[in-house]
């Protein structure tokens, strides 16, 4: 092999390495966000069925706590309501999609009731009454095909994400495989065309 010959050679494997360390790279950036992205639906998932759960318990132990005025009743009930505040608040800071961040944050959305139904769930646990027990009920039975709906939401969502990966999985097999097709083919291009100059000569 000359002197050009070889330096065809090394040029070819330099440049095959290079775009297929560039494939590996992004291939692995993507992997990555999506393998985060799907984190966080997960945890958007759990927090809203979550609070489906949470919306009906403290309706329950606010009843609890009309019939039986206890501290344990009512720091059980407390402790319901902390959970409702925080998940919502992580919930809110999770959202990936505008289309599920208007479901919560617009007017009379999903966070505006929620924080209704706590005022409504502050105020009666500084002072219970029927009136206000009965308003809690209302509102708790009213959110619970909301919060179902947000649910949903995000389950869709995590579908097309999963959805998404596998295809962005087979876009980068095929360009993969392009890669290394393109570059066998201009490696044995160069060494026929080289073959054929030195046989003239």
């Amino acid at each position: 092999m000359n002197k050009e010959s070889y330096f065809i050679l090394q040029r070819t494997y330099i440049i095959a390495l290079a775009v297929l360390i560039a494939w590996s790279t992004f291939a692995y950036y993507i992997s990555e966000k999506i393998v985060r992205d799907q984190e966080t639906y997960v945890k958007l998932i759990n927090l809203s069925q979550k609070q489906c759960m949470l919306s009906q318990r403290t309706a329950l132990y606010a009843s609890y706590l009309y019939v039986t005025p206890s501290q344990k009743n009512r720091e059980l009930l407390s402790g319901l309501l902390v959970s409702v505040k925080n998940d919502n608040h992580e919930i809110i800071e999770n959202i990936t999609s505008q289309n599920v961040r208007d479901f919560y944050t617009k007017k009379e959305g999903l966070e505006e009731q929620l924080e209704s139904y706590i005022v409504s769930l502050d105020t009666y646990m500084q002072r219970p009454s029927v009136i206000k027990l009965a308003l809690i009920s209302a509102q708790s039975e009213e959110l619970l095909p909301i919060l179902n709906q947000a649910v949903t939401m995000f389950q869709g969502e995590n579908t097309l994400l999963v959805n998404k990966a596998k295809q962005m999985t087979f876009y980068i097999y095929i360009a993969t495989l392009f890669t290394l097709l393109a570059i066998t083919w201009f490696f044995f291009r160069a060494m026929s065309t080289r073959q054929i100059k030195d046989e003239l000569e």
